[in-house]
């Protein structure tokens, strides 16, 4: 991709701020959970990894880190294919629940709270960051799935996302 370039924002503000305010406070690696913010005049569903920069005696200078355009993410995870199940698909989730790929775009971005979920076993094992399997009821298929999910660490941050594959029962 190309690189843009401007002037950070709302950076001492608490919430649109926490991409620099989390690492300077707690001094480790920090991942922020999705949020939308303005590049080059349009609203980006995007994500920040943050290293804080320290010196010596441990006291907080500055932060370097990255920000993700988190519709990239999408479209890796989208473009996953499990050859002998034509309609299996994946799903990932942020750290807080926000749905950052699944096949219905219009989930993206909405916390899967704000979806239709029939089984509060799975909102509480994405949300608690559990491995899992279960069968349930997938809303975007119509039918019955399997459904593993797996957390991930991102970096050394403590920080999880949560993975799940749902293949159909059929």
């Amino acid at each position: 991709g190309k690189g843009v370039l401007e002037a950070s924002v709302n950076y001492m503000v608490e919430g649109k701020g926490d991409y620099y305010l989390i690492p300077k406070k707690t001094k480790t690696e920090a991942v922020i959970d999705p949020y939308l913010y303005p590049v080059s005049g349009k609203e980006v569903l995007m994500t920040s990894l943050v290293v804080p920069i320290l010196d010596k005696q441990k006291n907080f200078l500055g932060i370097v880190g990255i920000d993700l355009d988190l519709q990239d993410v999408q479209k890796l995870i989208s473009g996953l294919r499990l050859t002998d199940y034509a309609t299996a698909y994946a799903t990932f989730y942020s750290a807080n629940g926000t749905v950052i790929s699944t096949r219905n775009v219009s989930y993206i971005g909405k916390n899967l709270k704000e979806i239709d979920y029939q089984e509060s076993q799975y909102v509480t094992s994405v949300l608690n960051k559990q491995p899992f399997f279960m069968k349930r009821h997938s809303n975007i298929l119509q039918e019955m799935v399997m459904s593993y999910g797996a957390p991930l660490e991102i970096g050394f941050s403590g920080i999880y996302w949560t993975v799940v594959i749902n293949i159909p029962e059929a």
